[in-house]
C-alpha cells in the first residue's frame, strides 16, 4: 500500500491576464478572473468572497487552470473588492488548513446605461443634404448618462457600405462634469464626403473605466446630394444710396439653375429677406 501523510502546500493563485487593474463583465464571464495551480489529482477549492461567498472546485493538473464566473455568481458577489482564497486536498486526503493562497481584485460587472440617438426628423425626410448634415446646429442628438469614474468614454460610430468597402467614422464625445449628456452632432465636409451618398448606420457606445460597454440601437439615415452652396460677391467699394439702388445691385449671387435662392440682408435697422428663382 501507499502511505502518505505529507500535507500539500498551498496551491498557486494568480490573477488572469488583464485583471490586474480590475475585472469587467466580459473578462469575468469570458476571459476569466483567476488562475489556480495545484498538485496532480488534488481537489482544489477556490472560494470567492464579495457581498456573499461561494466556492468552485477543480481537479489539479499540475498546470494553471483558468476560472470564469457566470451571471449568478456575479450577482452574488456584486461589484467591489473580491477576496479569493484557494486550498487543496491531495489524492490521499491530506490537507493543511493553514496552507491557503489568497489574492484580491476589484470587480465591476455592471454595464453603463444604454445611450440613445435621435435624428432631426424634420430634416430626415428624404435624407440629409451636405448643408444639413454639416450644419453647426447638428442633425442628430446623442443622449447618455455618465458611468462615473475616471475618463468615461462616449463614441458615436458612423458606418456606410459603399461598393465593396465599409467606411467607418468614430467621433468621441466628452461627458465633462455633467452626469448626463445631450449633445447635438454634425459631420464635417470631409466626413460627409467619406461616407458618401446612401444609407448610413449610426450607433453610440459608452464605456466605463473598467471597460464595460453599452451600445445604442443602430439608427439609419440617408445622405443625399443637395444643391451646391451659393456664392456672393460684394462690390469692392462702399455703397451709397444711389449705387445701392442702381441696376448693378448691391451684390452678385450665383447658384444652381432652377433653384430657389434666399438672400438675407441685415443692416442696423432690420433684416430683409429676398427669394429669387433662376
Amino acid at each position: 500500500f501507499r502511505f502518505d501523510k505529507t500535507s500539500p502546500a498551498a496551491p498557486t493563485l494568480t490573477l488572469a491576464p488583464g485583471v490586474s487593474d480590475g475585472a469587467n463583465l466580459a473578462e469575468a464571464t469570458q476571459s476569466g478572473v483567476v488562475m489556480v495551480k495545484g498538485e496532480l489529482g488534488a481537489t482544489i477549492s477556490v472560494a470567492f468572497a464579495g457581498n456573499s461567498s461561494f466556492s468552485k472546485q477543480v481537479s489539479g493538473t499540475g498546470d494553471f487552470q483558468l476560472l470564469k464566473l457566470d451571471s449568478a455568481e456575479l450577482q452574488a458577489l456584486g461589484d467591489g473588492v473580491i477576496v479569493v482564497t484557494a486550498t487543496q486536498v491531495d489524492q490521499l486526503g491530506n490537507t493543511d488548513p493553514a496552507a491557503i493562497a489568497t489574492i484580491v481584485f476589484e470587480l465591476d460587472a455592471t454595464p453603463p446605461a444604454i445611450p440613445t440617438i435621435a435624428l432631426d426628423q424634420a430634416a430626415a425626410i428624404g435624407g440629409f443634404t451636405q448643408s444639413e448634415a454639416t450644419a453647426s446646429a447638428g442633425f442628430l442628438t446623442v443622449s447618455a448618462t455618465s458611468p462615473g469614474g475616471e475618463s468615461p468614454q462616449l463614441t458615436v460610430i458612423f458606418t456606410a457600405s459603399r461598393n465593396s468597402d465599409v467606411v467607418t467614422i468614430r467621433k468621441p464625445v466628452l461627458f465633462g462634469d455633467d452626469a448626463s449628456l445631450n449633445q447635438a452632432l454634425s459631420l464635417s465636409d470631409a466626413e460627409f464626403t467619406r461616407l458618401g451618398e446612401g444609407v448610413v448606420s449610426v450607433t453610440a457606445v459608452v464605456a466605463d473605466e473598467f471597460g464595460n460597454t453599452a451600445t445604442s440601437t443602430a439608427t439609419q439615415f440617408q445622405l443625399v446630394a443637395g444643391p451646391a452652396r451659393p456664392s456672393i460677391v460684394l462690390p469692392a467699394e462702399f455703397l451709397n444710396a444711389t449705387t445701392a439702388m442702381s441696376p448693378q445691385g448691391i451684390a452678385t449671387v450665383s447658384g444652381e439653375a432652377g433653384k430657389l435662392l434666399t438672400v438675407t440682408v441685415t443692416g442696423p435697422g432690420s433684416a430683409s429677406t429676398f427669394h429669387e428663382s433662376y
